[in-house]
């Protein structure tokens, strides 16, 4: 008589039990260690790829509750410098956060660019160094936002 021993083994995905709170908190701890330079960048490319996927998963409620914590962390990234990779990362991340939480913060920062850039007093130099540095990821926040946004209208038609 053989015996059967049988497996019932129940595999969870880190990103259904940890919850949406603890990666942002776990993404403040990566950009605040790394006050001096830029972010470990293995570290911050796993932990996107995390924060992506429990964004889509969890509530709205929760996701409008450490929205601003979040965004904040966000362009931290993409002010204090990253790789291609993981700048697209942050960008599918943010326009997640604005489709799932506030839409906002994202139109006031389109706002606060408009104002800076009608402003005439501000001299070239003021522009030209503003605008490398925000204008380029509030246009790749823009262009993930609209293309995410328009993959979902091509699917409703």
């Amino acid at each position: 008589m053989s015996s059967q021993r049988t497996n019932n083994t129940v595999f969870y995905d880190e990103e259904e039990c940890v919850g949406f709170g603890v990666f942002v908190a776990e993404l403040e701890l990566i950009i605040g260690t790394s006050r001096a330079g830029r972010p470990d960048q293995v570290q911050l490319l796993e932990l996107l790829q995390k924060l992506q996927a429990s964004i889509s998963t969890t509530d709205s409620n929760v996701v409008k509750q450490h929205q601003k914590r979040c965004e904040t962390a966000l362009y931290d990234i993409i002010y204090k410098g990253s790789c291609s990779v993981v700048r697209n990362l942050v960008a599918v991340c943010l326009a997640k956060l604005y489709t799932a939480g506030d839409l906002l913060p994202l139109y006031s920062k389109v706002n606060i660019l408009q104002t800076f850039l009608q402003d005439k007093n501000n001299t070239a130099a003021e522009v030209c160094g503003w605008l490398t540095s925000s204008c380029s990821s509030i246009t790749t926040v823009a262009v993930q936002f609209a293309a995410s946004h328009w993959l979902i209208l091509q699917l409703t038609f």
